[in-house]
């Protein structure tokens, strides 16, 4: 169909003409050719003409163009391992292939027909056997709904025992497109024989030194008046036993267990129970977990010029967490200590008056150890000066002022609860020198002065950088009275403890300055997981680069080997080392910055999974469910057969007619463009071969 967009189609006409008119002046008076010659030359080029004159209208050619798309038919097959967990196990795996590729067939003939397996991933076209370790039916309709969206999807054949355990409810689950959802019910409701440890609630972390306790749900069905035994192990030594006497047919109990972090790294604890007769499985009767045993303890020493109330504030307050030792000493007799054992040093008072002090700051500044300056009506000022470099008190007066604390909400390098916050405001004053303070390499003022109702900005409590190492400075005496202070408005330390912890923990904490650097998302995986590597890498100014090769060997508890190189990313490296068997493995990653090797090592675990083995009663409910929510039905194997019929009943299942229209321009189409130049041509040759040219 021939359309104009911008002018009346009666232009047509005066296109005609114009070729008319053309060619009437070309050959109305010539009598080089003979009369039916005339005639013929007369007509092609008022054709030649009008259609140019036609062309120069700008027509659009409008084509429509009709598919037809048949019902699209979605076959999704449940590949988990869950599936074989009944007395039908066998049938699945050797007839319901076969029924499931005549249905197929026959679906076919009448519709495009996709078959997907799902499990802990989607596949198309798989080779159902049963190996996934997870069922998760969000995945499947994730990838559903992103394929097929505004796609003629007729229907879904889910093929399930309706067990999953990962991933949102399918019966709340929505898809894009409006199709009939049936079900083929696998498995057994009949709830089968079997114990198994359910699940096991733990915290990840645990404290060397520290006890912890892991809580081991513990389930059985069908074993009443029977007994079992529960342990845990560890490194092949049994930490725990405990009887377990099964008093119902459907027995759930938690047992808690508490257990000692004796040992540095990442820790596997094996919870078991004992078989009994005629269980479904025995997978479900062990359950493995890991927990990260940190070091994390932090030895804390204390140097003062003389006994102080601060000094047993500072003590309690930090030995009420067991990850720090704290020991006060006395400047007099710290000339045996080995200072570089210790991960803060607290400087009260020093260096003071007397003559040895400023020795004994210089060896703490020599030892590489962050300090924390806290300065009273002992320090010796002009030595303080001139011992370090991250602050400076001028123009002392040789008084004192006291001095409550402003809590800054500037503040940045750590954070406190809402509470701590405003205790700050209730805190007694501290004894602080009558003088202006400097503070250099400044990373950030926690507490500022207040004296009397005037705020003064003057730093009480700061920190500062030098080479990477960090120092704090209290401008004040008299911690003990804020400590007091809390327990009298709140009955309890929280809030004193809360900012003296965090305090400590900033300043203990060392930066990393490795210049190759590997890290992992985590440090267990489950066995169907990729594990995944990143690396960083660093020149002499601390630079990120990726102009080096970076490889990794990885090596299992077995002492087999695997080779890699990263990848280069923006400015880093990347790995995916893809999927690895079960078991503890260890790697070293190395690199080469100019001539100089580097190297970082690690482990990390690869978490046997047995999640489908928790769950042996089919749910047959969720199928219904399912299916009738969506308009479809639910069926048995032995009856699957009846979907065809099912599927040809419903008359929403149906070919859908697609109506495509295109504009051109009439211009571009080549077939006219040969037309004009094939009928100039003939014009051309006719009157070249009568002598006319």
């Amino acid at each position: 169909m021939i359309i104009f967009s911008s002018v009346s189609p009666w232009w047509i006409i005066p296109c005609v003409l114009l070729g008319l008119g053309y060619a009437w002046l070309l050959y109305n008076k010539t009598n080089s050719f003979h009369s039916g010659f005339r005639k013929l030359l007369f007509g092609i080029r008022a054709l030649a003409i009008a259609l140019i004159a036609f062309l120069l209208l700008a027509p659009l050619i409008k084509t429509v163009s009709r598919t037809v798309e048949k019902p699209l038919i979605i076959i999704a097959q449940d590949n988990s391992s869950s599936v074989l967990l009944n007395k039908e196990g066998e049938y699945y795996k050797t007839e319901l292939p076969k029924a499931i590729g005549e249905l197929t067939q026959e679906l076919s003939s009448s519709y495009d027909v996709k078959n997907y397996l799902f499990g802990d991933r989607v596949e198309e076209n798989g080779k159902n056997d049963f190996s996934g370790k997870r069922t998760d039916f969000g995945q499947l309709f994730n990838e559903l709904n992103s394929r097929y969206a505004n796609r003629n999807v007729g229907a879904i054949l889910l093929i399930s025992d309706g067990l999953y355990n990962r991933g949102p409810n399918p019966v709340y689950q929505q898809l894009n497109f409006n199709a009939a959802v049936y079900t083929v019910a696998l498995g057994d409701t009949t709830p089968k024989k079997d114990l198994l440890v359910a699940s096991v609630d733990y915290n990840k972390i645990a404290y060397l030194g520290n006890s912890f306790r892991v809580n081991v749900n513990v389930a059985a069905f069908g074993f009443q008046n029977q007994k079992t035994r529960l342990s845990v192990s560890a490194g092949g030594k049994v930490l725990f036993v405990k009887d377990v006497l099964i008093n119902a047919v459907d027995f759930r109990q938690s047992f808690p267990v508490d257990l000692e972090a004796d040992k540095v790294g990442t820790q596997r604890y094996t919870i078991g129970l004992q078989p009994l007769a005629s269980e479904i499985t025995l997978k479900n009767n062990n359950q493995s977990v890991f927990i990260d045993v940190l070091d994390v303890r932090q030895k804390v020493l204390i140097l003062a010029d003389a006994p102080h109330p601060d000094l047993g504030a500072l003590k309690q307050t930090l030995e009420a967490n067991k990850n720090y030792e704290v020991q006060i000493e006395l400047a007099e007799k710290a000339s045996t200590l080995k200072l570089g054992d210790y991960s803060l040093i607290v400087l009260h008072q020093l260096p003071s008056s007397d003559a040895g002090s400023m020795d004994l700051v210089n060896k703490v500044q020599a030892s590489g150890v962050p300090i924390w300056f806290i300065v009273g009506n002992q320090t010796y000022i002009d030595l303080f000066n001139k011992a370090q470099q991250g602050a400076d008190v001028n123009n002392f007066r040789n008084s004192y002022n006291e001095t409550q604390p402003v809590f800054q909400g500037d503040f940045f390098q750590f954070s406190f609860s809402e509470a701590a916050q405003r205790q700050f405001a209730s805190y007694p004053p501290l004894s602080s020198p009558f003088a202006k303070f400097g503070v250099k390499n400044l990373t950030g003022t926690l507490l500022t002065q207040q004296i009397g109702s005037v705020k003064t900005g003057e730093p009480l409590l700061s920190f500062t950088t030098n080479n990477g190492l960090k120092t704090g400075y209290l401008f004040g005496e008299g911690l003990w009275r804020w400590r007091l202070a809390d327990f009298q408005s709140t009955g309890n330390h929280e809030a004193f403890n809360e900012f003296l912890t965090k305090t400590v923990q900033y300043l203990t904490a060392r930066d990393d300055k490795r210049k190759f650097r590997v890290t992992q998302p985590k440090k267990i995986f489950d066995e169907n997981e990729p594990v995944i590597f990143n690396a960083e890498l660093y020149n002499d100014s601390y630079e990120p680069i990726n102009d080096p090769e970076v490889s990794i060997v990885i090596k299992n508890n077995e002492g087999k080997n695997y080779n890699f190189a990263f990848s280069k990313s923006d400015k880093a490296y990347f790995l995916n080392a893809g999927v690895l068997p079960v078991g503890d493995y260890t790697y070293i990653a190395k690199t080469r910055l100019g001539n100089k090797d580097q190297s970082f090592s690690g482990m990390f675990i690869i978490n046997a999974l047995n999640i489908e083995e928790l769950q042996t009663t089919a749910n047959h409910q969720l199928l219904f469910n399912l299916a009738k929510n969506n308009g479809g039905e639910m069926v048995y194997p032995a009856s699957i057969n009846k979907l065809v019929g099912l599927i040809e009943k419903k008359e929403t299942i149906k070919a859908v007619s697609y109506e495509d229209k295109t504009l051109d321009e009439l211009i571009n189409l080549k077939l006219l463009f040969g037309l004009i130049l094939g009928l100039l041509t003939i014009e051309w040759f006719v009157r070249k071969r009568n002598g006319d040219y």
